[in-house]
């Protein structure tokens, strides 16, 4: 018994010392792992911190500075203001937009993140939010004189747009034709129909914050009943009554309808055929009379070179010499209209530019053209007349409302004609075109408007939110299909 007890000692001496020696030997390992982990720490830190101030040097020297980040904003203040340019000059998409900066980012090795096409939409809302409301101005009635042009004639899915455009008259000097960067959008509003009374409110409002001094716009008759109602003068569109007249002429003039018909049959029979370069230009569908004169261009073209023509060709534009007269009295009337509109425009309208444009309308001679003069002076004569009747108005007036044809036609051209959102917020925009934005306007667009005053402003004109319409247009959909089954 004693042997075996002193074996077990033995043996548990011998564990104990090798278990020593193995947590001995460890905490040495263990002890030079540390010196050897602090020493890489130290080194790869160095190495780290050498990096990282590289890729700054680097980064400095190659990058733009986009400034400061406006208040309650990821992205810097420069970032915003070249989103926003590259929107409404450009003439980007808001996706297309994100990829140029990409594709920005990539060339000047920056390194910014890539803001979304919804943040990009939002902040061109909130600059034409800002510039509609006139946030941080003077809420006070001006004392400028205003032209206002007023339209609603845009439709885009079940909303029209009203628009009211302003024309400071005090600085103006009538020396060119009004762009958009001259004027100022003084109300937009979005209904289902725009009545008269509906129209008459909206002008009141405008009316408390600026001085109306006359109105220009088409002859609508809602537009010219709401006029009516709140005694402002108007002024009809010049170039509405060139059409309107032109209308009258040549809407049920037997030659021009046979004309049209003539030039519709070869454009269906030359169309990706030889005689392609030959072939009649299209007329508008819409507005038609506004630029009727496309036809007879054509029809001067083709006299001047009928000589040189095949016979096959010859024969079938053979009505064009037997028409020539017809021809040449509609090319005298495009020149009038050119030269009134050239005159108008700039000039305006006043005791001088009258008489120049009595002059011009001389040269009508023939049936239609002395129609067409008649008309026009029927017009010349009215605007005469409300210059007399109210010393108030200015002494050259404006006639022309072509700036807000303009803005309808750029804010269709941003809209995919296949959307199924119809007017949004997105209609805000229209305030942002023609003038340029500055640093510090985009700041205080970015930091007075919110999101909530989009969603605001969608709601005081009962416009769905884009995200409502698709979920309509699929229910609707759904429920086709349903139908169908």
């Amino acid at each position: 018994m004693g042997n075996q007890s002193e074996d077990r000692n033995k043996v548990s001496l011998k564990n104990y010392k090798n278990k020593s020696k193995q947590q001995t030997k460890d905490l040495k390992a263990i002890k030079k792992r540390v010196v050897e982990l602090s020493h890489s720490r130290d080194s790869w830190k160095k190495k780290y911190q050498a990096l990282q101030a590289s890729t700054k040097l680097a980064k400095n020297s190659t990058s733009l500075n986009f400034g400061i980040r406006p208040c309650k904003h990821h992205y810097p203040l420069g970032l915003i203001w070249l989103c926003v340019q590259f929107q409404l000059y450009a003439g980007v998409s808001f996706r297309s937009c994100r990829h140029c900066l990409i594709q920005f980012y990539l060339l000047l090795s920056l390194n910014y993140r890539v803001p979304s096409h919804v943040s990009i939409r939002n902040w061109a809302c909130k600059c034409g939010y800002y510039r509609l409301k006139k946030i941080g101005l003077n809420q006070l009635k001006t004392v400028n004189n205003y032209a206002v042009i007023v339209d609603e004639s845009i439709s885009i899915g079940a909303e029209r747009l009203l628009l009211v455009l302003g024309l400071p008259l005090d600085n103006w000097q009538f020396e060119k034709a009004a762009s958009l960067a001259d004027i100022e959008v003084l109300s937009l509003r979005v209904s289902r129909e725009w009545k008269s009374e509906q129209v008459s409110s909206v002008l009141s409002e405008v009316e408390k914050r600026y001085k109306i001094g006359y109105v220009v716009s088409d002859m609508g008759n809602n537009l010219l009943k709401s006029y009516q109602n709140n005694a402002y003068i108007h002024l009809p569109d010049i170039t509405h009554i060139i059409a309107r007249a032109l209308e009258r002429i040549y809407k049920k003039d037997a030659l021009f309808i046979v004309m049209n018909q003539i030039c519709g049959g070869l454009r269906r029979r030359w169309y990706l055929s030889k005689s392609a370069p030959l072939m009649p230009p299209s007329q508008r569908k819409k507005a038609r009379f506004h630029n009727i004169f496309t036809l007879a261009l054509w029809a001067k073209d083709i006299i001047n070179i009928y000589q040189t023509l095949d016979h096959t060709h010859q024969q079938e534009l053979h009505w064009i010499q037997a028409n020539r007269v017809f021809i040449e009295e509609m090319l005298i009337l495009r020149k009038v209209v050119s030269e009134l509109s050239e005159l108008l425009k700039v000039q305006g309208f006043n005791t001088q530019t009258h008489q120049q444009a009595i002059q011009i309308l001389q040269i009508c001679q023939t049936r239609r053209a002395l129609f067409f003069k008649n008309e026009l002076e029927v017009y010349f004569n009215d605007l005469a007349q409300k210059q007399l009747m109210n010393p108030d108005l200015p002494l050259t007036l404006l006639c022309c409302s072509d700036v807000i044809e303009s803005a309808f036609g750029k804010f269709k051209y941003k809209i995919s004609p296949n959307s199924i959102g119809g007017i949004t917020e997105f209609a805000l925009t229209i305030a942002n075109f023609g003038r340029q934005f500055s640093k510090d306007e985009i700041l205080k667009a970015m930091e007075a408007v919110k999101c909530e005053d989009l969603k605001k402003w969608r709601i005081e004109n009962d416009v769905p939110s884009l995200a409502k319409k698709r979920r309509d247009v699929f229910s609707q959909k759904q429920n086709a299909k349903i139908l169908s089954i």
